[in-house]
């Protein structure tokens, strides 16, 4: 067996709590210091089950990019594997819903959000949930971000959004045993080498870090409907928050058991409802309200399940009506009443999937969405042209309210006149030009 990819190479910038990046490490040097290639084991631990029709991933330890030596141990989960789960569940007609537990301190962050745009993508079509047990941090919860809700445990921890790059300077070791570094620089390239101990070398380094720390905070924010500036201030700045607290910031939507949480997404009168506020032990302590976010994200996601579910059971409807048709009547000359209801049923499905496409390349709209989606009329590109002009409807509400309340300050202002000009009147107009530069 291929050992090569045994070193952790923790230089790289890892979405991973810091003091877990240590343990990992040491994890390293043991399994280095005990095991032979014979030794080793190939078969990838089954990290999924199936309970009902919901498919289960237990996303327990580091996150890795791909397969490989701590994979093949048990040591981590790689993106790639995930990502295959999710396919097979996707792809599985008896599964309409996927729930990933995560207790993790995050990963590596190449293919993190590969996968994340990936789930993102894969919610459409059918629901990703996530639950945190006792942590889920950094990638994990980058990775819980892409999911339709996420839940926690009531003693679980959850955030530490940001990136960290760990660098070894081994050069006096190096001398102590007698070696010399020397590094040789093409004169076309001289800022191919950074050197972290210098001060020039450190900003260099810095920047790239910078630079992948706020793709990940813009991904967090995306996710999260809220400011990137309120993310990076009440989101624990890169540290970890218990579950209560996350939930009154809106870093998750609810705490609940995972007990009561698996019946609530196997039942499919309480699938949308799972922020039931209770502790591990089942109790009703701590029952803080869910945010208008998570409010708004909860009546969003029990609209769409709704329309998905109503398109589905009118799609099986006409398949049973198509599969009751005589054979030979299925061949008939076109106009027969067989040959008019396949055309029909195709034109369906195909107008359902223009939908669906055309509605990833704008931001949704659920309640629009599923009003054309049930229709029976509205093609996609037709869905979009209404998407885009109910989007500037309300951003010329918004406009006009604004302007409304600039005229009520100017009829309360006290007429204040200095030199001839009216103070309450210009104060208004500045109001109304800047308001008008917005729109």
């Amino acid at each position: 067996m291929n050992t090569n990819n045994r070193d952790l190479d923790l230089s790289k910038p890892w979405a991973i709590h810091e003091g877990r990046a240590r343990d990992l490490l040491k994890q390293a040097d043991e399994f280095r210091a005990g095991l032979n290639d014979d030794s080793l084991g190939s078969d990838e631990q089954s990290f999924t089950s199936t309970q009902g029709n919901v498919r289960i991933l237990k996303i327990f330890g580091p996150l890795l990019d791909r397969d490989s030596f701590w994979t093949s141990m048990g040591c981590g989960i790689s993106y790639d594997s995930i990502l295959r789960e999710i396919e097979s569940a996707k792809n599985d007609p008896a599964i309409e819903k996927v729930l990933m537990i995560l207790d993790t301190p995050g990963g590596e962050l190449g293919g993190l959000f590969e996968l994340a745009d990936y789930m993102v993508e894969t919610d459409r079509l059918m629901p990703i949930y996530s639950h945190a047990m006792n942590s889920c941090c950094s990638a994990g919860y980058a990775l819980a971000s892409a999911t339709r809700r996420i839940t926690a445990s009531g003693v679980s921890f959850v955030g530490g959004i940001g990136v960290i790059a760990t660098l070894i300077d081994d050069r006096r070791a190096m001398q102590a045993m007698g070696y010399d570094q020397i590094v040789f620089v093409s004169s076309i390239s001289p800022k191919k080498f950074s050197d972290p101990a210098t001060e020039e070398g450190a900003k260099s380094i810095q920047v790239h870090i910078d630079a992948v720390g706020k793709i990940f905070l813009d991904f967090v924010a995306k996710r999260r409907s809220l400011p990137a500036d309120t993310i990076q201030r009440d989101f624990g700045g890169g540290d970890v928050l218990l579950a209560r607290d996350a939930l009154k910031v809106g870093m998750i939507d609810g705490i609940i058991n995972l007990r009561d949480l698996l019946k609530d997404l196997e039942n499919p009168v309480n699938a949308a409802e799972v922020t039931g506020m209770a502790d591990d032990n089942g109790t009703e302590e701590d029952k803080d309200e869910p945010t208008e976010e998570a409010k708004d994200d909860i009546n969003k996601s029990e609209s769409t399940e709704a329309s998905e579910e109503e398109a589905k059971k009118k799609a099986a409807e006409e398949d049973e009506d198509t599969d009751d048709t005589d054979d030979s009547e299925e061949d008939d000359e076109p106009g027969t009443s067989a040959s008019v209801k396949n055309r029909v049923l195709k034109a369906e499905s195909k107008r359902i999937a223009s939908l669906v496409e055309t509605s990833k390349l704008y931001p949704l709209n659920a309640e629009l969405y599923d009003e054309c989606l049930l229709d029976g009329k509205t093609t996609g590109p037709e869905y979009l042209v209404k998407a885009m002009a109910s989007a500037a409807s309300k951003g010329a509400d918004h406009v006009k309210n604004m302007n409304a309340d600039a005229a009520e300050i100017k009829d309360l202002a006290p007429a204040s006149t200095k030199g001839g000009v009216d103070l309450a009147q210009a104060g208004a107009d500045d109001m109304k030009e800047l308001l008008e530069s917005k729109r």
